[in-house]
């Protein structure tokens, strides 16, 4: 049995909706939940024009692994914060914004971003380091499933019915 922490996870950016079942299965793989110890997420709360949120108090690495690897091809945005385990991994902020990369910050127990000295030493300016922080905070767009192309053409999306 590996080392366990807690994680919590926003996503956002457009998902077709080809592929929302997939998402749904990554979010029941790792028993994701609307708050700390809150309720199984539910499908519709992915209508509300607003980032998804889900928590997970346990789980192995503190990380969901496969799901950032779908936000990853799917070019969605998320911000993954999970906490330690002493002796084993620190706490950390993972960040991407919709492009398929993704940044990792060192935290610390609040979820809060924390500089190594190295990193205060390589940077070029207190501007420098500003922008490392302000990165790793920005928001995270709603979730937006988009229907199939087809599909928002015929009810005129685009400017145009077919």
């Amino acid at each position: 049995m590996g080392d366990h922490a807690s994680c919590a996870i926003t996503i956002g950016g457009h998902l077709p909706l080809a592929n929302l079942d997939e998402l749904c299965q990554h979010i029941e793989d790792y028993n994701l939940c609307d708050d700390w110890g809150g309720e199984a997420i539910d499908p519709a709360a992915f209508a509300k024009s607003v980032p998804l949120e889900m928590y997970v108090e346990e789980i192995n690495g503190g990380a969901v692994s496969d799901l950032e690897s779908f936000c990853l091809s799917h070019k969605l945005h998320f911000r993954r914060i999970s906490g330690g385990c002493q002796g084993a991994f620190c706490p950390e902020i993972v960040v991407s914004y919709g492009t398929g990369v993704e940044y990792a910050f060192d935290a610390d127990d609040d979820g809060k971003i924390v500089l190594s000295a190295e990193t205060i030493l390589k940077a070029v300016s207190l501007s420098d380091l500003q922008h490392r922080t302000l990165f790793a905070t920005r928001p995270i767009p709603p979730l937006i499933i988009d229907a199939d192309p087809l599909e928002r053409a015929a009810n005129g999306e685009f400017g145009f019915v077919l």
